[in-house]
């Protein structure tokens, strides 16, 4: 049986789910020692070992290839499309042979993801496969591997991205039969190595049995063929899986002989009982991944990086706007021609200076928006002159430092770009030293040993609720210790982290760095309302001067917008729950006996919103005014106005490279 009835054999499996590609690029600890003594040649051959055959990967300098790999990353990202690597772990990576470099082979080409943060499985991934999980005859994944194969990379895109047509928890085992394809196959590996030997077929005695992975369910299949003469041979085919549940007749039907071919450039798989698209590059020899793919996705456009010169990556993946994830699939021992372009294709997102035309990803998948180095002078001298004008008018001033997303320590961007957020803060803090009271919520967060994986979303600029908890306390034990007013929640259960209930939802927001992007490039966030479980009643005024919209109940009646909570709409900005998002001003009016009769004002930006509704819990009058928006008064003037003992300011430090106008106090 040759290797393309194999190979077709796989495909048929058009099944079995798409592979959970384990593997590692763990060598055995022993050095195996080959008993042959066919040489092997830098360019690589083929062993027999033990009853098993082998194709030996000679060492190679990976640079241009990974450079290649880059390409394909900036192609995808250009066309705002996510991209998962699978470095595929291979045969020889489990032999131990000390004169194969298939697994240092593909640490070299996997460099180049390290420039970008690309999304990645590497063999070292796959811890339950290992050599039993090959053919021996070739380097053919046995069924219950590749269902292993199938549910790693399930689970990947299921934490990754965000696909919603089908629950895509990798099918359970029991759903499959294991049929034979084939009882008297003899893979490549075999066949090279005996030709290669001068053995012939009458002597060859490595016949194995070949058989693939088969649902039991109704999906239905089409399947598009396309040649290098740039001709579809086959029309669409439809075949039902579980017509092929008896081995005579796996092979038989005619209506599939165009798959049978070895010369396809693309290839696409459609299951008619599903919708989402996904592209992959590859060039397996094992197509049993390409058709496992088509049990999850509607539309698997598949092409063979070995049989043709793709021309740009660029080009290919733009044609395909209908799907958003892009597969790159490489057996390191296999040719890559079709992945090599002429030019480096430049990542639009990146400009020369190191900033971003758009939201890129970190080193932690975390989304990402790099600031340009900026003077902050004129940005502290007006709030130096405003604390001169609040110190007048006998009023307070606080000012709040939100941390950056980016942190030097933490978070590491892509090749080329540059952020500059914590120096424009460091600047702007050393200004008003001494001058101005304030809270250093990064420098605060680290004292006290806060997770920086907590501080944000991954998929949105602003900061976690619990973040904005956090630099609450910190505000009000402030107020109280350092101010003297003693009246301000003076039995602490308004900053008690326990007297408050932490209402989650799972994999339900996805933020203003992806939702504008592609929302299955980053994923989706959990999202988090911090509820009182202590009894409240609170009247909440929007644009209270004009007249607006009024509420009046508890907490979390007054206060979260139920407007932005719809599960239904993935895009919905979750965050502008609290207090209803950004307006140009509010009212908060707290019927507590215990609430404090200061009145506070709320400087701010979208990062105040959720310490918005946490402050109103300690003062009978808050009020919020956004300068972006609310042009009315002065602050000095709003502060008269109202009698305001405190101001209260809360900024994230982006603004000062990007919002010039929020600190344009007068």
């Amino acid at each position: 049986m040759n290797n393309n009835y194999g190979r077709f054999a796989s495909l048929l499996a058009v099944i079995s789910i798409i592979i959970s590609l384990l593997a590692a690029s763990v060598s055995c600890s022993k050095i195996i020692e080959p008993d042959t003594d066919m040489s092997v040649s830098d360019s690589g051959g083929y062993r027999l070992y033990n009853g098993n055959y082998y194709k030996i990967t000679a060492n190679e300098d990976m640079s241009s290839k990974a450079n290649d790999l880059v390409n394909f990353y900036n192609a995808c990202d250009n066309a705002s499309k996510a991209m998962l690597y699978v470095g595929m772990p291979t045969k020889s990576m489990f032999a131990g042979f000390k004169d194969d470099y298939s697994a240092k082979n593909e640490s070299g080409m996997t460099a180049g993801i390290n420039r970008y943060y690309m999304d990645a499985l590497r063999p070292s991934d796959f811890e339950d496969i290992g050599l039993d999980s090959f053919m021996k005859t070739c380097g053919y994944y046995k069924p219950k591997a590749g269902y292993s194969i199938y549910s790693k990379i399930m689970e990947t895109i299921i934490e990754y991205y965000n696909y919603k047509d089908r629950d895509l928890s990798p099918l359970k085992a029991e759903n499959h039969k294991a049929v034979t394809a084939s009882d008297s196959f003899t893979g490549e590996y075999a066949a090279s190595y005996n030709a290669a030997s001068g053995e012939t077929a009458e002597t060859m005695s490595e016949a194995e049995t070949y058989s693939v992975l088969l649902p039991e369910n109704d999906d239905i299949f089409r399947v598009k063929y396309k040649s290098s003469n740039a001709e579809y041979i086959s029309d669409f085919t439809e075949y039902n899986g579980s017509v092929y549940n008896t081995d005579t007749k796996l092979m038989s039907d005619k209506r599939l002989l165009p798959i049978l071919s070895d010369d396809y450039t693309q290839m696409i798989l459609y299951n008619l009982k599903l919708t989402k698209p996904i592209i992959v590059f590859h060039n397996l020899e094992d197509l049993s991944v390409i058709g496992l793919l088509s049990q999850t996705f509607g539309k698997v456009i598949s092409y063979d990086l070995t049989k043709t010169d793709l021309g740009t990556a660029e080009k290919l993946i733009g044609d395909n706007t209908d799907a958003p994830l892009v597969l790159v699939l490489i057996d390191i021992t296999r040719p890559l021609t079709g992945m090599h372009t002429n030019t480096d294709i430049k990542n639009l997102s990146i400009n020369e200076d190191g900033t971003t035309t758009r939201s890129v990803r970190s080193s932690t998948r975390r989304m990402v928006n790099p600031q340009p180095r900026v003077s902050t002078a004129p940005h502290a001298n007006n709030l130096l002159k405003l604390k001169d004008k609040l110190d007048g008018m006998g009023c307070e001033l606080m000012y709040i430092a939100a941390p950056p997303k980016i942190t030097p320590d933490y978070t590491l961007l892509p090749e080329g770009a540059e952020d500059h957020t914590s120096e424009n803060l460091d600047e702007f803090l050393s200004a008003i030293d001494g001058k101005v009271d304030y809270i250093d919520c990064r420098s605060y967060f680290d004292s006290i040993g806060y997770d920086k994986e907590k501080w944000f979303y991954d998929t949105d600029h602003h900061w976690h609720a619990e973040s904005a908890f956090i630099a609450y306390q910190k505000c009000i034990n402030k107020i109280k210790d350092e101010y003297g007013w003693y009246d301000v929640d003076p039995q602490s259960r308004n900053t008690d982290i326990n007297n408050f209930t932490f209402d989650w939802h799972e994999k339900y927001y996805i933020g203003s760095n992806t939702r504008d992007f592609n929302i299955n490039y980053a994923g989706s966030d959990d999202f988090c309302l911090i509820i009182p479980k202590f009894d409240t009643l609170i009247k909440y005024m929007r644009t209270f001067e004009s007249g607006g919209i009024v509420r009046t109940g508890t907490y979390y009646q007054a206060l979260i917008d139920q407007f932005y909570l719809d599960e239904a709409d993935p895009v919905s900005i979750k965050y502008a729950a609290y207090i209803g998002g950004d307006r140009n001003s509010n009212k908060i009016e707290n019927y507590d006996s215990t609430a404090s009769d200061k009145k506070i004002l709320m400087v701010e930006d979208s990062f105040s919103l959720p310490v918005d509704c946490f402050m109103s819990l300690n003062f009978k009058e808050l009020y919020t005014i956004d300068i972006r928006f609310y042009t009315a008064r002065s602050i000095s003037a709003f502060v008269k106005a109202y009698g305001i003992d405190m101001v209260v300011i809360v900024y994230s430090p982006e603004t000062m490279s990007n919002r010039d106008v929020l600190y344009k106090f007068n």
